[in-house]
């Protein structure tokens, strides 16, 4: 527990009557700033011509004591009043890990401790009344005013100083109720998942793969957890999980999709292989449509689609129509998947996670490379690979010129005097995909992008800081928002100077595409009053910068000054990085990821149970972010410690209630699986994934269901469901009911080694005798009980192995949910013995009873119900084949299977 020390400015605990114990005197400078005079010090530091006879004779009287005010008094006040307003209103600037340069510094992990940091700068600092002036722009602030004069929240700050003037000499964290004891009450009530479990648990969330029951139990310590889970993080799983995790916050694979694709917000002329490529191909795909058409209007075959000319036409023009579309698919995902794929990059390769937003190069594929006209590592890198991804750049590329929609369209325009280089790189800021999905106008500015610069990168979300501007009067008056007496001051100058970072790309991305020296729009250039020659930003705007520091020196609108940088993006990059902020802001970032639940908003109420979850969740961010950088910004690292929070290892509650239900149900305690999630753990445990039996390689979680699974297209739909809802469950038990069958054929036909789910049983595992009622035939009875097994045992420990694979528990053969789940195999066993009708699991097909119907995919071509010979065992089975089941044992694993699928343990982890 930290302890702090608070030296008031006086040293007695009691004052003279004669002493005026809270008067402040200010006295002002030539400068207009105050110098503060407390009356509290010692008589000593009031000179003596100052005194008069009656304070003189005053100091002789009766002393009485100071109020008795303590520590947790004050602090209860604080809480209550004045931490909401700092958490709310002036946490982006004078957080304790700010870059911002300030003498009023809070540490915002927990109210106690911003109380105590606020005590440090009051009793400190000459000017502690600079803690209402300041807000209140009663005297310079650099955050504008956010506090109204003569309010009630300037008299509650006003009134908070007073009372801090009441506290004995000192005042630490042993005087406070410190919540840091009851979040360690909360976290000692969670059982964890036994290393084991966890490690099966994280191994699955950051590869999507799972070990076998013998290879996790041999975890035993923190130390192979660490090092066995690491040794699993360089597979394409472990990529999967980097591209979504990144993908769900940058939100690039919206030009992924056909609705919005990415070579449609680019500007061709800009990057004009992309629109030779493509128009090249159009124009092929066109004329074979034209020629196409041609001869069925001439065609005198009926109907002109029977002709075979025009059918040789028609499968010319499909395929290079296909040909077509395949290709600006694969340029659109390798567009929008171009800064994930950097993301992966950085990380596979064991890279400090910094260079996300320092690397001098992009990463690129075939198709990107080609479209942008690029450069790249790998000389064989083929125009048609999409799967090998590259260290780039953009070779070169065009700028706009006035005349670009008028005579630079003639096709004997000498176009050489609007090429330029290669665009300058600082990792995802500098992205086409990353500017693309953040565009801006002329009247944005690049305020989006810095938005969601900091949100992502430095963790502040601007539009949280403060409520914007309401009043009509001033939203009237002010065109600037930037402007130090606007109330939007305070976010814009925060926001602004970073905006202005991102001068060289245009709205849609493209780099210096104005006449090539700046992106400033030409209206601006040709009509401001405030333009100058060689500027790059606008003038009316706070100068480019980050933290209070501007990127120039001299002419701050220009051109970089700073000859180490090509370009100010990358000063932004490399600022950024040596921002504290940086770490907590990943840790922030990856959190949903990991967690699978998003972070918590600070609650305004100081004392619910939602504020204590919020405050168990900063602490563990705290945690991750000093392991962070002591990894070097290792990312690894870092995923691998969030998977041994208390959080990510919980299980359940000791001693449940229902507070602890609302502070750990917004902590993630039990969080639904993602769309890949449930189709990655369909795969690792049984080897397939649902799909049509006429089109094997159609995933149909994620090409059909995904958006009903709580998934996101990355444009319209932005957040995932956390919830479930009764699509999803409609979803699932679809999905159980159409797999189940067709997995209990599949691993009972194949053999025992090769099979993932039925290790312990066959089909002609049964728990007891006698077989069935419908085998009359004596000798057929005895052909059939020649093949049976019969223990009731090797059922359980099958039930207890699924279990572990489809819920990740390990229970022992008399728990009561084994017993359950065996007691329902047997009874659905008993009922298709008494109303069995055939050998197959497909008894009753004809059966007009629509509730005693059993759902199975079953190939009928595969099936042969003429000329069987009854009386014979393998007659019968030759023409039944793999339905062949007079044990009629499959549908009862078929049901073990809905009921494990369909379960919370599945759906959730």
């Amino acid at each position: 527990m930290h302890s702090f020390k608070h030296k008031l400015p006086h040293t007695q605990h009691t004052l003279k009557v004669a002493l005026i114990p809270f008067l402040t005197l200010f006295i002002f400078t030539q400068s207009c700033q105050p110098v503060i005079i407390d009356t509290k010090t010692d008589s000593t530091d009031i000179t003596s011509e100052t005194k008069t006879k009656t304070e003189t004779e005053t100091e002789t009287e009766t002393e009485i004591e100071t109020p008795n005010i303590q520590c947790n008094d004050v602090f209860t006040e604080f809480k209550k009043s004045i931490f909401p307003v700092l958490s709310s209103t002036c946490e982006s600037c004078h957080i304790s890990n700010s870059a911002f340069e300030t003498p009023y510094k809070f540490n915002n992990q927990s109210s106690e401790l911003a109380f105590l940091s606020t005590l440090d700068y009051l009793y400190d600092n000459p000017n502690a009344n600079f803690f209402v002036l300041k807000p209140t722009n009663q005297v310079m602030h650099n955050g504008g005013y956010q506090i109204d004069t003569d309010s009630n929240t300037e008299s509650l700050f006003s009134d908070f100083i007073h009372l801090t003037e009441q506290l004995p000499f000192q005042c630490t964290s042993t005087d406070l109720i410190i919540n840091n004891e009851v979040i360690d009450a909360r976290l000692s009530n969670i059982t964890r998942l036994s290393l084991s479990q966890n490690y099966q648990k994280a191994l699955f969330t950051l590869t999507g793969k799972t070990e076998s029951l013998t290879s996790i139990n041999q975890i035993t310590t923190e130390q192979q957890f660490k090092q066995s889970l690491r040794s699993q993080l360089s597979e394409d799983g472990f990529t999967a999980f980097l591209i979504n995790g990144a993908n769900d916050r940058l939100l690039t694979l919206k030009f992924a999709n056909s609705q919005s694709f990415a070579i449609d917000s680019i500007n061709s002329w800009i990057y004009q292989d992309i629109y030779t490529k493509l128009g090249e191909s159009d124009i092929a795909r066109d004329l074979a449509q034209k020629a196409m058409q041609d001869l069925i209007d001439a065609s005198t075959v009926t109907p002109p689609e029977d002709d075979p000319k025009v059918i040789q036409a028609r499968l010319h023009y499909q395929t290079l129509a296909d040909e077509n579309w395949d290709m600006r698919k694969k340029i659109n995902r390798a567009i929008a998947e171009e800064p994930l794929r950097l993301i992966d990059h950085v990380v596979q390769n064991d890279r400090p996670y910094t260079e996300i937003l320092t690397a001098d190069y992009m990463m690129v594929n075939g198709y990107s490379n080609q479209a942008f006209n690029g450069e790249h590592a790998i000389k064989d890198l083929a125009e048609d690979d999409h799967e090998t991804w590259a260290e780039g750049y953009i070779a070169s590329h065009r700028f706009l010129s006035i005349d670009q929609y008028g005579e630079i369209a003639q096709a004997d325009k000498d176009f050489s005097q609007y090429e330029q280089g290669h665009v300058p790189n600082s990792g995802i800021l500098s992205s086409p995909a990353f500017l693309m999905r953040f565009p801006s106008t002329d009247t944005n500015k690049n305020r989006a992008r810095a938005r969601w610069t900091y949100k992502f990168f430095l963790g502040v979300d601007i539009e949280r800081l403060v409520q914007r501007a309401q009043d009509p009067d001033e939203l009237a008056k002010i065109t600037d928002p930037g402007s130090e007496n606007s109330s939007c001051y305070g976010c814009h100058i925060i926001m602004d100077p970073v905006a202005g970072a991102f001068q060289s790309f245009g709205d849609s991305g493209a780099y210096l595409e104005t006449a090539g020296t700046s992106s400033l729009p030409w209206d601006y250039i040709g009509n401001h009053e405030s333009y100058e020659q060689d500027d790059r930003w606008y003038r009316s705007n706070i100068p480019p910068g980050l933290n209070g520091k501007n990127i120039n020196t001299q002419n701050l609108y220009g051109k970089i000054e700073d000859t180490q940088f090509v370009d100010p993006i990358q000063w932004l990059g490399k600022h950024i990085i040596n921002d504290k902020r940086f770490a907590s802001a990943t840790v922030e970032f990856w959190y949903p990821a990991v967690m699978s639940h998003d972070l918590l908003l600070k609650p305004e109420d100081t004392d619910s149970p939602a504020f204590l979850a919020y405050q168990i969740q900063q602490n563990i961010i705290k945690e991750l972010t000093d392991q962070f950088v002591q990894s070097n910004y290792d990312l690894k690292t870092l995923l691998i410690e969030m998977t041994l929070t208390d959080l990510f290892a919980a299980k359940q509650f000791k001693n449940a209630s229902s507070s602890h239900d609302i502070e750990f149900k917004n902590l993630g305690l039990g969080n639904l699986l993602t769309p890949e999630q449930i189709d990655n753990k369909m795969i690792a445990i049984t080897g397939k994934h649902w799909t049509y039996n006429w089109s094997l390689d159609t995933h149909k979680l994620i090409d059909d269901y995904y958006l009903f699974l709580g998934g996101i297209d990355s444009d319209k739909i932005t957040e995932r469901t956390r919830e479930i809802n009764t699509m999803m469950v409609q979803t699932i038990e679809r999905m159980a009911q159409e797999m189940s069958c067709k997995l209990v054929l599949d691993e009972f036909n194949a053999d025992l080694n090769t099979r993932k789910l039925f290790t312990f049983v066959n089909a002609k595992t049964i728990p007891e005798l006698p077989l069935s009622a419908f085998l009359t035939n004596d000798n057929l009875n005895e052909q059939v009980l020649d093949y049976v097994e019969v223990s009731q045992d090797n059922i359980i420990q099958q039930i207890q192995y699924l279990v572990h694979l489809f819920w990740n528990q390990q229970l022992s053969a008399d728990d009561p949910e084994v017993l359950a789940i065996y007691q329902l195999w047997q009874n659905i066993w008993q009922s298709r013995l008494e109303n069995a009708t055939d050998f197959s699991s497909l008894h009753n097909s004809d059966n007009e009873n629509t509730e005693l119907q059993e759902f199975c995919e079953v190939n009928w071509d595969e099936l042969n119900w003429d000329d069987v010979d009854y009386s014979k065992i393998e007659n019968i089975k030759a023409n039944l084949g793999e339905f062949y089941n007079p044990e009629h044992t499959i549908r009862p694993w078929s049901a073990i299977l809905i009921y494990l699928m369909t379960d919370y343990f599945f759906m959730y982890q």
